[in-house]
């Protein structure tokens, strides 16, 4: 048996990452290890320690965001079995320092380092087996940086949304020439980032279908959104004329979303349900939304806790027109037991089944007759709800997607790693020594 101070490089995955003082001289028995992770390794031989490094625009924010509260939520269960570095490029200009502060120390404490905003150093900082670039825009101004420090390293893009995808829809929309424009050299953009990786992660099947055939036969591997699961909730004492949309206002198909419902949809509610009340919750408001507060609707913006919202909510409404990716404010209120009306854009890539687990309405009356339906039809609201959360559970759940994310650890080494170019292999050589050796001395001398 190999001990676990015995050097035996693997390509990515490592017992030891290149020499004993790799560990730094902390204790790696099985005896430290917690039980959930000790029952794994019935030989130290079979452990394996990955150093695993993420790079992003910005900090995850997981209150604010269910694509943030899905990288948080990655990055925390990598943790658990991988060395996890993390560095952020950016910082949002409109959450405060503290607010920051806060977000990056909820990573530290959930085992991850965190490093300074220079994702060169950060690159520079070691040897990792893996780096993972989260959205394609991180990977475009970075991976050929992280070719060039870390050659052995396997680099993964997660697309989160593949944007080419959900700018085409909204140019479907709109008819607007300049949409497909802008559609268009997004995607020549986005794959060519895409190309240079070596694994893309989509949030969904249908997503990797998608850059599969776009991408002539890309290697994808597939990680949905991360959805903490309360126990189902007792549906009695809530308003059953409540309406609740939730959506980041930073992203465009929410905006136009909630804008749709309320010109087009909510008119034909309010016959039916003359008291009916829509509560919009979601960062960043712009004013277009924040004017439709109201008789029946209300506007509240960003709230630190959803959770209160969520329990004294009877429906949850997602009428979205264009978009991308599985969609997290579908996810999140069927985890907190809300039956979900939608469209046929906001089931994409989910698998529900329409009537059973989700309602579906792709024009205006249908979206308005199936909300009516639920608040009028018992039965139906605690089918349609019960259904949903058991999906949810059993699909987007921590403990369900954590399977997943091992199991796609386990099969990196199943990938071969691209190299960089020569040419600019030789550019990065040559751009280093120059920086060395001579640019400062260059600067001295005018000086």
């Amino acid at each position: 048996m190999v001990g676990l101070t015995d050097v035996r490089e693997r390509r990515h995955l490592a017992i030891v990452l290149d020499a004993p003082e790799a560990f730094c001289g902390r204790d790696l028995t099985l005896a430290r290890w917690p039980g959930d992770c000790r029952s794994c390794f019935n030989d130290a031989e079979e452990m394996v320690i990955m150093n695993i490094l993420a790079i992003a625009a910005f900090d995850p924010m997981p209150d604010r965001s269910t694509g943030d509260l899905r990288f948080f939520e990655l990055l925390k269960g990598l943790a658990k079995e991988h060395e996890v570095h993390f560095c952020a490029f950016n910082r949002v200009k409109w959450v405060s320092e503290a607010e920051t502060n806060t977000y990056r120390a909820a990573l530290e404490q959930s085992g991850v380092t965190v490093h300074d905003r220079n994702p060169i150093a950060a690159i520079k900082s070691g040897r990792f087996d893996v780096i993972l670039f989260e959205f394609y825009f991180a990977a475009k101004s970075y991976i050929d940086e992280a070719r060039y420090w870390q050659p052995a390293a396997t680099i993964l893009v997660d697309s989160v949304d593949i944007h080419f995808h959900r700018l085409f829809a909204k140019a479907r929309l709109t008819r607007a020439d300049q949409d497909y424009a802008v559609a268009r050299d997004m995607k020549v953009r986005e794959l060519a980032t895409y190309r240079k990786a070596d694994v893309v992660i989509t949030v969904s099947e249908a997503d990797g279908e998608i850059l599969r055939c776009e991408g002539q036969g890309l290697p994808v591997e597939v990680v949905p959104l991360i959805q903490p699961v309360p126990p189902l909730a007792d549906s009695l004492g809530k308003d059953p004329h409540s309406l609740l949309f939730i959506g980041n206002f930073h992203h465009d198909p929410n905006v136009d979303a909630i804008l749709y419902f309320c010109d087009n949809i909510l008119p034909l509610i309010t016959r039916e349900v003359p008291d009916i009340k829509v509560t919009i919750v979601g960062n960043g408001p712009p004013e277009q939304i924040k004017r439709l507060a109201g008789k029946n609707v209300d506007v509240l913006g960003f709230v630190p806790d959803i959770k209160p919202i969520l329990g004294a909510s009877a429906i949850s409404i997602a009428p979205l027109r264009y978009g991308g990716g599985i969609k997290g404010k579908i996810c999140e209120a069927m985890a907190y037991g809300l039956p979900v009306v939608t469209t046929s854009v906001g089931t994409e890539g989910m698998a529900l089944s329409p009537g059973e687990n989700v309602l579906v309405g792709d024009t205006a009356e249908e979206f308005a007759n199936a909300v009516v339906r639920l608040i009028r039809e018992r039965g139906m609201y605690e089918s349609v709800r019960t259904a949903a959360w058991a999906f949810v559970n059993d699909h987007y759940s921590v403990v369900a997607v954590s399977r997943r994310i091992q199991e796609l650890a386990n099969r990196l080494d199943n990938y071969p790693v691209k190299k960089l170019s020569p040419a600019k292999a030789l550019g990065k050589a040559v751009r280093y020594h120059f920086d060395r050796h001579i640019s400062w001395r260059l600067k001295q001398a005018k000086e």
